[in-house]
């Protein structure tokens, strides 16, 4: 058996956040599997960035929308078998608009319970989106929270 090849990453950051009664999500086409996906914002941390800098930045670029504060939430290897990548999850209770979204990506606003049905369901495939998702639901107001029963 040979020597298993070892993906270098910088690491990356993603945010859940909330907007009134929702979850912001993105939508864009991953070259990778072929398909448009429904993400939580993320991306790749950049040189001395840190990884709550580059969850507010990612969140604003993606969807012009600026968190007040960010929590942590989680985090975690994606794929160690392959990519030393971790991936930090940030949680963001209230977002102010600051701008618009990168072009080619597509802001959806989704009620917490359809995103938690999404996830149960399989429809959303994004493993970092799954984590996210029940990671922040007891951070979320008992009025916007799903139920576990979603």
């Amino acid at each position: 058996m040979g020597r298993a090849r070892i993906v270098g990453h910088p690491g990356s950051s993603a945010v859940v956040a909330v907007l009134g009664r929702g979850i912001i999500l993105v939508e864009q086409f991953r070259e990778t599997v072929g398909a448009r996906l429904l993400e939580i914002p993320a991306g790749t941390l950049e040189d001395g960035e840190s990884p709550e800098e580059c969850a507010r930045r990612e969140l604003v670029e993606e969807t012009g929308y600026e968190p007040e504060s960010l929590q942590w939430l989680y985090s975690f290897f994606p794929s160690p078998g392959t990519s030393d990548e971790q991936i930090h999850i940030y949680f963001a209770g209230s977002v102010r608009r600051v701008g618009e979204p990168e072009e080619g990506i597509r802001v959806i606003v989704m009620e917490v319970s359809d995103v938690v049905r999404l996830v149960r369901n399989g429809a959303i495939k994004d493993g970092k989106t799954v984590i996210g998702v029940l990671m922040a639901l007891p951070r979320m107001d008992p009025g916007k929270r799903a139920s576990p029963d979603a």
